[in-house]
């Protein structure tokens, strides 16, 4: 990991949010997919921080062509496999927890495992978006005993998870994952998030790439 350049940037997340749709789509994903995305990042940084930190790390790697897909490898009743090609977290994680949810929904409890990813860093994400959607999620990754933002940010190697999803029933609501993340991320939006000045710098970067400079030319070319 690169060393830091200074003290930390605070940036308020509503900013981080407006600029996170960009960002993520320089970095290949679709635009169906920038905004839900986005929000995945702006709240991982509120909430758990290091997301910023992971695409500035991972950015080449994030990058690399042919782009991996998805994979249903298996299907049954409770119970599926996903390969994820070595795609991160962040191109396929919403999507994989929808399905998880969705699943639950239709067979009331369901467990899918997903093989070869990396991106540990947003599955409290995961757990949270599930919650919203009436669904309880439990993701585990085997051989650590749980699951979530690494203390460090050099590149994951690839990893397996296991997601445990049930659908509420009734008036109940599936629990809080973790309820100090609720409290974190308030927080953060009141008071902004403090953020390495190379990990901002990055993010900063590829969000120009997809904004044209203004010019004498543009200006009246314009219309």
């Amino acid at each position: 990991m690169s060393g830091v350049s200074g003290p930390p940037v605070r940036v308020a997340v509503p900013e981080l949010r407006r600029m996170a749709p960009d960002v993520v789509r320089i970095l290949g994903l679709p635009l169906g997919q920038a905004d839900e995305t986005a929000e995945m990042v702006a709240w991982t940084e509120a909430a758990v921080g290091g997301a910023l930190r992971f695409i500035h790390e991972n950015r080449a790697r994030l990058l690399w062509s042919p782009r991996p897909r998805v994979t249903l490898v298996t299907r049954r009743s409770h119970e599926s496999t996903l390969d994820a090609g070595g795609g991160s977290l962040l191109e396929f994680g919403v999507r994989i927890a929808d399905f998880a949810c969705a699943e639950a929904s239709s067979f009331g409890h369901a467990r899918v495992v997903v093989r070869k990813t990396y991106g540990s860093v947003f599955v409290p994400y995961l757990a949270w978006r599930a919650r919203r959607l009436g669904c309880g999620l439990a993701v585990r990754q085997p051989g650590t005993g749980g699951a979530g933002a690494r203390a460090d940010a050099s590149p994951e190697g690839l990893f397996d998870l296991e997601l445990l999803a049930e659908c509420a029933t009734g008036e109940s609501d599936p629990p809080d994952a973790d309820p100090s993340l609720r409290s974190r991320h308030d927080a953060s939006v009141r008071e902004g998030v403090a953020v390495a000045p190379e990990d901002f710098r990055s993010f900063v970067q590829l969000f120009e790439m997809l904004r044209a400079p203004t010019s004498e030319r543009s200006r009246t070319h314009a219309g």
